[in-house]
């Protein structure tokens, strides 16, 4: 189906970066927002006050998803305070 995670953690290990992917026959289904949502409550439960996220210039429905989530494009990344 699919996979989110969290990698790339800051050396104090208050921010680090979220990966997601999902197949496409799950696309626009609500599932991704669902698992990061948690996924964020994770993070913050466990100290991280920042995420961020590279997302492709191209891909809109990533783009749109994370702006869902609160996340601002700031200096080439998509970045969320939790």
């Amino acid at each position: 189906m699919g996979t989110c995670g969290l990698h790339s953690f800051s050396d104090c290990g208050r921010s680090c970066e979220v990966g997601c992917l999902l197949n496409s026959a799950y696309w626009r289904q609500g599932y991704m927002l669902e698992a990061l949502s948690l996924l964020f409550s994770h993070a913050k439960s466990v100290g991280i006050e920042k995420l961020y996220a590279d997302i492709d210039e191209g891909n809109f429905r990533s783009k749109a998803l994370f702006e869902k989530l609160g996340f601002k494009a700031q200096k080439g990344l998509f970045q969320r305070s939790l």
